[in-house]
C-alpha cells in the first residue's frame, strides 16, 4: 500500500531529482525576484538557524500536523505542472498516523494508522480495506515528509540567507519573507545542482523550494503545528463495520 502511494507522488517529485510550532493559511506560491538583502551563511554555533528552529525541531515531538500544497514542474516540460494537496498527521505516543494526498488528476490516498492497524480509506466510495501494522508510525511518516525532502535539514549545507519579495498569487499584493538557502549534499559530487530554500514569515515557515537541473519542486505550507487540534483524523469508524470498529477516543 505504502508503494502505491509513493509511486504517486515519487514518480513526479523524484523525476526532478534525476537530473514550527505554527500554523496558519498561505497564498504565496511565486518566488520571482531577487534577494533584497544576503547575509553570510556562516552563524555562530550558539545561533539556530530558521530551519532548526522549525523542522529540526518539529519530527522530535510527540504529535505534529503538517498541510501543505506540492507543484512539481520539469524544466523538459515547464507547462505540465503535477499538483497535490497533503495533509499527514502524526501521534507517535499512541503510534496513530492519517495520511491525506489528493491529487490533481488521479484518486485520493487516505490512509490511517491505529491500533494496530492499517485502514486504506476510499472517500468516495466510503470503504476502506485494513491490514496488519505492526512497524513503528514515524517510518511510515518519514515515507512522505523526509524522504519525500518536505521540511529535510539533514545533509545541508547553509549558503546564504536574507530576505526576498513574494507576490501573493490571486491578490496582486507582495510580501518580505525571510530566505534560507541551502546545498543538498548527496554524495560523489552530486549535491552541488540541488539547492533548496526555505522561506519563514516571522517564525512559520511559509515555503520550500527545491530546485536541480531537471525542475523544480514546491511546497506550500499551509499549516505546521506541534499539536493536531483535531483528532478525528484518526477515526474509521465512518469507514467500518460497527461490530469491528476500534474503540475511538
Amino acid at each position: 500500500m505504502k508503494r502505491i502511494v509513493l509511486l504517486l507522488i515519487s514518480s513526479a517529485i523524484l523525476f526532478t531529482f534525476a537530473g514550527c510550532n505554527n500554523g496558519g493559511n498561505d497564498d504565496s506560491s511565486d518566488i520571482n525576484s531577487e534577494p533584497s538583502s544576503q547575509v553570510s551563511g556562516e552563524s555562530s554555533v550558539e545561533e539556530k538557524t530558521k530551519l532548526e528552529s522549525c523542522f529540526g525541531e518539529l519530527y522530535d515531538n510527540d504529535e505534529y500536523y503538517i498541510s501543505a500544497d506540492i507543484s512539481v514542474v520539469s524544466n523538459s516540460s515547464p507547462v505540465d505542472v503535477s499538483r497535490y494537496e497533503l495533509k499527514i498527521a502524526a501521534d507517535n505516543r499512541n503510534n496513530r498516523a492519517m495520511l491525506h494526498m489528493k491529487p490533481s488528476q488521479g484518486d485520493t490516498v487516505h490512509i490511517i494508522i491505529r491500533d494496530g492497524f492499517s485502514y486504506n480509506i476510499n472517500d468516495e466510495q466510503g470503504t476502506c480495506s485494513q491490514q496488519s501494522f505492526t512497524e513503528d508510525v514515524s517510518a511510515f511518516t518519514s515515507s512522505y515528509t523526509t524522504e519525500l525532502y518536505l521540511g529535510i535539514t539533514k545533509n545541508l549545507e547553509l549558503l546564504k540567507s536574507g530576505t526576498k519579495e513574494v507576490s501573493s498569487e490571486g491578490s496582486g499584493g507582495r510580501k518580505e519573507l525571510y530566505y534560507e538557502t541551502y546545498r543538498l549534499s548527496s554524495g560523489e559530487g552530486s549535491g552541488d545542482s540541488i539547492s533548496i530554500t526555505y522561506y519563514f514569515d516571522g517564525d512559520i515557515p511559509k515555503q520550500e523550494v527545491m530546485e536541480t537541473a531537471a525542475g523544480r519542486t514546491t511546497f506550500v505550507f499551509k499549516e505546521i503545528s506541534t499539536g493536531i487540534k483535531d483528532k478525528t483524523v484518526f477515526d474509521v469508524t465512518a469507514y467500518t463495520d460497527a461490530g469491528s470498529s476500534p474503540d475511538i477516543t
